[in-house]
């Protein structure tokens, strides 16, 4: 499924609850695009590293705060 802007903006809250639960994206960067997911969900990550056939390297994450880093 493919989500513009504008989609996303108006669904936001329906797309936040499905990457709670488990939902893997796509999502463009400056140079190239990402995989994401919620970091917490060990299920979620495994989807990852199973995609990219990745089994110990490391990812990076986008975190919203120090705090969450210190918390996580």
């Amino acid at each position: 499924m493919i989500v513009t802007k504008k989609d996303f903006l108006r669904k936001k809250h329906e797309f936040f609850e499905r990457i709670r639960n488990g939902a893997v994206f796509i999502y463009p960067t400056d140079t190239i695009y990402g995989i994401g997911c919620n970091a917490l969900d060990n299920k979620a990550v495994s989807r990852i590293r199973d995609m990219k056939k990745r089994d110990e390297n490391p990812f990076s994450v986008i975190v919203p705060s120090k705090n969450w880093i210190i918390e996580n």
